[in-house]
């Protein structure tokens, strides 16, 4: 969501990351169609292929190999789903991948255990990596290189912010292939996802963080006057607009997303008004609006996630700031049709 003003504070361009983010999910999807992978399983490969061409965050040992802590870390997901994800494109009928075990007979694999890509996983997701190199191509076309270098540095940034350790903010990338900056684009979303950022924010709530999604949206709308999602007069929003502006929400069945609507209306923090008073299930035409208790609840969340993008964002200049949020907002009206603006 774009904030009317101050449009330069640095919680604009962490919003704006998030929405570019939101839109690619199709697009993402589409790159591995027609490869057998789901982007789960492309996403693990990317990393371990781009690890061994020399390109991840990481360094394998002398054989290729890397630990299964290191693959996580760079997932930024938890134990036993990255494990899963190994088993099944390392399953005999694949072999994408090569596992090698420090100890035998574990239910999942050990932080130790180490993994590299196969030469059957190379063959399998270099057209993936050059459908995703075609569509960043797509997605930069007459955006200025230097543009184009200023948001790839403002990424590393972030990133080396977030976790210095493993992201090296003077890593020299070649410039001229846009798909660098769609990956740390995508890094930098994984990151804001880890429950330390996530309990950071939401401390002290009992809101996950699809809820709390939702009552910023409507929180910006009455507060800050927020063009996304759009609202009447009154700063009611309508249920498609609401459900297409979430940045964690959108992609949620229209069953679950209502769901939480109502879970905010028992807590008192939603206004809901049908359309149809008699009708049980919320419909398209059906009018939300965050309350006074749900601002008190949502105003400390926004306050801390403010605190969040400037400590991230401390050493990008404005400029700099400036450039990298104007390049985020190309990429939307790139990614979303003219149509959906209307909605």
């Amino acid at each position: 969501m774009t904030l009317s003003k101050p449009k330069r504070e640095p919680a604009t361009n962490l919003r704006e990351i998030l929405r570019v983010c939101r839109d690619l999910i199709k697009p993402i999807r589409g790159v591995s169609a027609g490869s057998g992978l789901n982007w789960n399983k492309a996403e693990l490969l990317l990393e371990l292929w781009r690890v061994a061409d020399g390109i991840g965050d990481f360094h394998p040992d002398a054989d290729g190999f890397v630990t299964f802590n290191e693959l996580r870390e760079s997932l930024v997901d938890n134990q036993p789903h990255v494990s899963r994800r190994i088993k099944e494109v390392a399953a005999r009928d694949r072999q994408w991948v090569e596992v090698r075990e420090s100890k035998k007979g574990e239910a999942h694999h050990a932080n130790s255990h180490c993994v590299r890509i196969s030469k059957k996983g190379i063959a399998t997701i270099k057209p993936v990596w050059e459908n995703l190199r075609e569509l960043a191509s797509e997605l930069f076309d007459r955006i200025r290189l230097t543009d184009r270098r200023v948001h790839l540095q403002v990424n590393q940034r972030i990133l080396h912010k977030i976790r210095s350790y493993r992201y090296d903010a003077s890593q020299k990338t070649p410039p001229a292939d846009p798909v660098e900056n769609i990956i740390t684009t995508l890094k930098v979303r994984r990151e804001l996802m880890t429950p330390r950022v996530k309990e950071r924010l939401l401390e002290g709530t009992n809101l996950t963080l699809e809820k709390a999604d939702i009552l910023v949206g409507l929180y910006g709308v009455m507060k800050f006057d927020w063009p996304d999602p759009r609202s009447d007069e009154e700063g009611f929003v309508t249920f498609k607009p609401l459900q297409a502006s979430s940045v964690h929400s959108q992609s949620s069945s229209q069953f679950l997303f209502s769901r939480r609507i109502r879970d905010l209306e028992g807590a008192d923090w939603i206004e809901i008004r049908k359309a149809k008073p008699d009708q049980k299930y919320l419909g398209e035409n059906d009018r939300f609006r965050i309350t006074e208790k749900g601002i008190l609840v949502i105003e400390p969340v926004w306050n801390k996630y403010q605190e969040l993008a400037e400590d991230l964002m401390e050493d990008v200049p404005p400029r700099m700031r400036l450039v990298h949020l104007q390049v985020n907002e190309k990429l939307l009206r790139k990614l979303q049709p003219p149509w959906a603006r209307l909605l």
